[in-house]
């Protein structure tokens, strides 16, 4: 096991080192100039000169690291992306990382109540397969969970979000995001749609 799980790993670099890649030409050969944007919704600027907006604009991209060819801009990024440095946000200044460590509580518990779900639906349907085998009962289960792999998660959750409103079985807190330490039926409540389908497919 121990070395499954090393080899696993081993693997998965050069895959993070691809996607890492990939997500930095993309994001450099898109549409539009983040420096630009900036510089026009930058009141302080509005009533300056050419030359200063100019001068404004290389400030900000050599501020923010822009100046350099492209390929320049790859080395720097793979480089710090190595030691751990995954830089700022060019929007407040902020450590990339924020988002992700405050979106981590969402994520482990969006996760566990899946896994929930999950077993709670196949443990009965595996139960009741193995019991009732080639039975009607067994026959309905192996359409349900045809139907439950086959069908995308987001239109499921989307089609019990719509089931909800329409009938007002209760009110999701779309402005909030309660963790269920913090609040535990308006966590349900807004956890449960994606839950709910995420754990229909895994445990069918």
């Amino acid at each position: 096991m121990q070395k499954y799980i090393i080899r696993r790993a081993l693997v998965n670099i050069p895959v993070i080192l691809l996607v890492a890649t990939l997500v930095f030409f993309a994001t450099s050969v898109l549409p539009g100039d983040y420096v630009l944007q900036r510089l026009t919704s930058n009141d302080s600027v509005e009533n300056a000169t050419p030359e200063q907006r100019i001068k404004h604009l290389e400030d900000v991209r050599q501020k923010l690291g822009l100046a350099d060819a492209v390929p320049i801009r790859y080395v720097k990024y793979m480089g710090r992306l190595l030691r751990g440095d995954f830089g700022t946000s060019f929007a407040n200044g902020q450590s990339a990382l924020t988002p992700f460590k405050d979106g981590i509580p969402y994520t482990a518990q969006l996760g566990l109540m899946t896994l929930f779900v999950a077993i709670c639906t196949s443990v009965p349907i595996g139960i009741l397969s193995a019991v009732r085998q080639d039975s009607w009962p067994d026959y309905i289960l192996r359409v349900f969970a045809i139907f439950a792999l086959a069908m995308p998660n987001f239109w499921v959750a989307t089609m019990l979000l719509l089931f909800i409103v329409r009938w007002s079985l209760w009110e999701v807190p779309i402005t909030t995001h309660p963790l269920l330490w913090e609040d535990p039926i308006s966590s349900i409540k807004l956890f449960g749609i994606p839950a709910t389908a995420g754990g229909l497919a895994a445990g069918a």
